[in-house]
């Protein structure tokens, strides 16, 4: 990730998409999720968050490809459609 991106930038990015996705506001979780990954493709939790916010949508293929990636990053993360119902 950008050298140039510090870690309390990825938190404010993670920590606001959190935020967005308890008051129900999908799209913009969606947004400050994709910011996180974007700069850091590590982020196992905003992978996961945002592929749940996908299923949430009904937007199987974009959660699939999300649930992939926490799947290549942490192997043993468990993936529980039924906590984004």
């Amino acid at each position: 990730w950008s050298s140039d991106v510090c870690s309390s930038d990825l938190d404010i990015l993670y920590n606001e998409g959190n935020r967005q996705f308890r008051n129900g506001n999908l799209d913009s979780a969606i947004v400050f999720y994709r910011k996180s990954v974007d700069i850091n493709d590590k982020n196992v939790d905003a992978w996961y968050n945002l592929g749940g916010c996908y299923f949430l949508k009904n937007d199987t293929k974009n959660g699939i490809e999300a649930w992939q990636e926490v799947n290549a990053l942490s192997p043993n993360h468990p993936l529980d459609r039924d906590q984004f119902q």
